[in-house]
């Protein structure tokens, strides 16, 4: 039991979460973390303190018990637990020796442990009275508090990566994303630091995975379903709408493609994130819904309805609530894909525009509904192309060849495979100097066909792709002595 209860499959950052969720509950309103190697040149050591109300004796008896409280009990608003396995289940996924000490506001510290070790030795599940030795001087971090808390140790660590400067990173990652609401409020601060001491710790700043500070990003109006849930959309902007930081911190580690979908919280802690929770066997991940993020916030009375499991990292939606969250997942999608086909303009220098909604554009491509699905023509309304079928008799026909040819199972085959993965799909790279000669040969062929040069330029404004290089537009008007 002991060995199969080491491969539940946590992570590090959801075994942490899990044991920062007791300290929540707890009340405790800073969490210190520190993966430093131990004073007795034993290994690594991984120390979890905190300032909430510590346990009594018996209390930390009852917290070191496997199924310590009934999944089906009622519990406090902010408790966060659930089957009373995690602080075990979560420790033992990491390590082989888990220590626990705490104190209430008065009296002596207590100190429990198992070590796995023991137990495989001596064939008896037997809890162990005081700390393991080699992080016994780590006690000391508890009196640093000049009160109560608790303070969790890890030792005979087995299962974290050797580079703990990498681990700490991601860990810091995945912990200021899981409890960025919390953090928000000023409910929680989480600190981390690489040295025995917690000496110069860094508090986590929260990751917000909807972008709100964002202007561009959409919110829909919040939906209440019942007592203890709500529901709300989040379209977040388009590339064209963020900075670069911006857009690296949306993506959460991974990609944008990845992160779509619902966002799951429980008690104002994130479960789930990204996915679209089996809502239309037809969804995928599709690059044109990557803006579209739902978020689903419900309180421990629903655990039962969205069958939680043991590491608090999956969820199911319950019936009742699947029609409601479906149309709202329907419509952020949709409105993700919307805002995909109508790409927003840019200003002269380069930044995007003030307005969210679409612009009224004159693409080259255009997209028609067939019988046999759809097919993709050149827009003869353009004015480019327009000229060319009226200055040649080769420019339908050579217009259509290209429409006709174009390669749209590669171009399919290509953007399901590639988006999201360090490879991206682009169009042909564009070379500004040589668009911009482009443009002016049509101006200038525009302007010797007796067109006035203002009415040429407001055209080249609104066509592909110069609707997206204004830059190029005005260095055109401006040689030209446009307005």
């Amino acid at each position: 039991m002991c060995e199969s209860m080491r491969s539940l499959g946590y992570s590090l950052g959801s075994a942490v979460a899990d044991l920062i969720d007791n300290s929540i509950t707890a009340s405790a309103k800073n969490v210190w973390i520190s993966l430093a190697e131990t004073r007795a040149s034993a290994g690594r050591r991984l120390a979890i303190l905190d300032d909430g109300r510590g346990m009594t004796p018996d209390e930390l008896l009852g917290a070191m018990r496997l199924g310590s409280t009934n999944p089906l009990a009622p519990r406090a608003p902010n408790d966060l637990g659930r089957f009373g396995m995690g602080l075990k289940t979560a420790s033992f996924s990491q390590c082989r020796c888990l220590t626990v000490a705490t104190r209430v506001s008065t009296g002596d510290i207590h100190v429990l442990r198992w070590d796995l070790d023991h137990v495989a030795r001596t064939d008896r599940w037997q809890l162990l009275s005081g700390p393991d030795p080699v992080v016994e001087p780590d006690l000391e971090l508890l009196d640093t508090l000049k009160g109560p808390g608790t303070l969790i140790l890890w030792s005979k660590i087995d299962r974290i990566a050797p580079d703990g400067a990498e681990v700490l990173t991601e860990l810091r990652q995945h912990l200021a994303l899981t409890f960025h609401q919390l953090i928000e409020e000023r409910d929680l601060r989480i600190h981390t630091s690489m040295n025995n001491r917690h000496q110069n710790p860094n508090a986590l700043p929260p990751v917000d995975p909807f972008m709100r500070s964002n202007a561009a990003t959409r919110p829909s109006p919040a939906q209440r379903i019942d007592q203890g849930c709500t529901l709300r959309g989040y379209v977040l902007p388009h590339r064209d709408r963020c900075t670069d930081d911006e857009w690296d911190a949306a993506a959460l580690g991974t990609t944008w493609r990845d992160r779509q979908g619902c966002y799951v919280y429980r008690q104002r802690r994130l479960i789930v994130a990204g996915g679209w929770l089996g809502l239309n066997r037809r969804w995928k991940k599709d690059p044109d819904t990557q803006l579209a993020r739902v978020k689903i916030d419900f309180d421990n009375t629903w655990d039962e309805k969205w069958k939680l499991d043991v590491m608090k990292s999956r969820a199911s939606p319950p019936h009742e609530l699947r029609t409601r969250l479906r149309d709202l997942s329907r419509g952020q999608r949709e409105e993700s894909t919307r805002i995909f086909a109508y790409r927003h303009r840019r200003t002269s220098n380069g930044a995007t525009a003030s307005k969210t909604e679409s612009f009224d554009h004159i693409p080259l491509w255009k997209t028609e509904n067939a019988p046999d699905g759809v097919r993709f023509r050149i827009s003869e309304q353009h004015p480019a192309v327009s000229r060319l079928i009226e200055s040649s008799p080769l420019g339908g026909p050579v217009m259509r060849l290209i429409a006709a040819t174009l390669p749209v199972p590669t171009i399919w085959y290509e953007f399901n495979t590639k988006i999201g993965t360090e490879s991206e799909l682009k169009t042909a790279d564009q070379d500004t100097t040589q668009l911009r000669t482009d443009l002016m040969s049509y101006v200038e062929y525009e302007i010797a066909n007796g067109r006035k040069l203002g009415e040429v330029i407001a055209s080249a404004r609104r066509m592909t792709p110069y609707d997206e290089l204004q830059e190029i537009v005005d260095s055109v008007a401006a040689e030209l002595g446009a307005e």
